[in-house]
């Protein structure tokens, strides 16, 4: 009886162990979102920062402030913020997911 007990805690072990090792491969594989994700949101940085300055001493403007963009420039600055909350979604999802792998 305690061989079979031994055995069944033995694979539960290694079952255990090969859900660790799954999820742990699942997290590793989240890199390249996350890479991703910080390049976009460097690049909506660099966007705001050159936009939300006084464009004659180039400083950061007062509490209050008149913001003008080119048709193109709302169209980029758009794009790359919706881009980094859906590429910031898809992580979380992705990280719970993987959490979830092998379960």
């Amino acid at each position: 009886m305690d061989a079979q007990r031994n055995s069944t805690a033995a694979c539960a072990g290694k079952d255990e162990l090969q859900v660790l090792r799954a999820q742990l491969t699942a997290h590793r594989d989240l890199e390249d979102a996350i890479c991703s994700l910080q390049s976009m949101s460097y690049l909506l940085d660099e966007v705001l920062d050159s936009k939300l300055v006084d464009h004659q001493t180039r400083k950061q403007v007062g509490p209050l402030l008149t913001i003008m963009l080119t048709g193109h420039e709302l169209e980029m600055l758009i794009f790359a913020y919706k881009n980094v909350a859906f590429r910031a979604s898809s992580l979380q999802d992705a990280f719970y997911a993987a959490a979830e792998v092998g379960r």
